[in-house]
């Protein structure tokens, strides 16, 4: 990965990631998927746990809480609003 490249866990809050890439098992990805956590979406950090496990990532307008495990496994580049780059 380059240094813009990151997974999902890796995210600090009020931070973005374009989803690139989904590594889970089957079930798994379509129950994210129906919730709309697709190839091309932007996620947003939007809270951390305690121990940051689970994590609350805001997507198409849903909040998440995805846990650690699951979150390792989505990859992306980190997204900046501002300037509208990744």
């Amino acid at each position: 990965m380059d240094n813009l490249s990151r997974t999902l866990y890796e995210l600090n809050v009020n931070e973005s990631l374009l989803i690139e890439k989904i590594n889970l098992d089957k079930k798994t990805k379509h129950r994210l998927l129906d919730m709309g956590l697709i190839k091309g979406s932007i996620v947003t950090c939007v809270f951390n746990s305690p121990f940051k496990d689970p994590k609350a990532y805001l997507i198409k307008g849903t909040v998440l809480a995805i846990r650690k495990e699951v979150a390792l496994k989505i990859e992306g580049k980190i997204y900046n609003e501002d300037s509208t780059s990744w």
